[in-house]
């Protein structure tokens, strides 16, 4: 097997990651937030499929998120900065197939399917495949078809 049909696999790989993450059926209500370092109290209604979170760096964007994570998956182990008391007082409503259902940290089994997606280094590695790749221009070619395939 050659190093260009093993990096074609991965880029196929990680375009396949993607269109999975549209079929999920899980949506996040709400999240509330008490006596947590670093953060105000903020109770946080989502009324959206598409939400955003936006501020200057450094604000907590990425450690709200792996709070999240590390709430819904029960990896505990991977919410940055902080530890499994600093997250006792965040509950997350979400809603999986209808069902409204909260979790904490201590509440409950994780989500299998919970993910933590870091889109920039995943973008990263793809774009390194693809400028390292004596074949570039065709692989250019095939993610362009990729995307007008679905």
């Amino acid at each position: 097997m050659s190093i260009e049909t093993i990096k074609m696999a991965k880029l196929a790989d990680y375009w396949n990651h993607v269109a999975n993450r549209k079929k999920f059926n899980i949506k996040i209500c709400s999240l509330s937030i008490k006596n947590v370092p670093l953060f105000e109290d903020a109770d946080i209604t989502i009324n959206s499929a598409l939400t955003s979170i936006c501020g200057r760096n450094g604000i907590g964007k990425t450690s709200l998120l792996k709070l999240i994570y590390g709430i819904l998956s029960k990896d505990i182990c991977n919410v940055g900065i902080f530890s499994s008391s600093d997250i006792d007082n965040i509950s997350i409503d979400i809603i999986i197939n209808g069902e409204k259902q909260t979790f904490t940290s201590s509440l409950g089994d994780g989500l299998r399917n919970v993910e933590y997606f870091d889109a920039s280094s995943m973008a990263l590695k793809i774009i390194n495949e693809i400028n390292t790749s004596p074949n570039k221009k065709w692989m250019v070619q095939y993610i362009k078809f990729l995307s007008f395939a679905k």
